[in-house]
């Protein structure tokens, strides 16, 4: 999982053309993690074998709230980036 989250941030470096180094990391793991937590709540947990009977999808209004927490975190360790 953590590799997974590396990666993410490689690929948002150079995306956004940010460095890592004095960007407050935390708010980075946790804006990627949620994102990882809708994307696999909505569409991963129904593309594998086990069918289960309490499976269910985020709600809409969840589904928002979770996206602009993570969006409100990216954005604001770019603010908060040491200097």
């Amino acid at each position: 999982m953590f590799a997974g989250l590396w990666l993410l941030f490689s690929v948002e470096s150079k995306l956004f053309l940010i460095t890592l180094e004095g960007t407050p990391f935390f708010l980075l793991f946790f804006a990627n993690l949620l994102l990882i937590l809708v994307l696999y709540r909505n569409k991963l947990q129904f593309s594998g074998w086990y069918k289960g009977k309490e499976v269910k999808r985020l709600s809409p209004q969840a589904t928002n709230v979770l996206i602009v927490v993570a969006l409100l975190a990216f954005v604001s360790s770019l603010f908060l980036k040491n200097s």
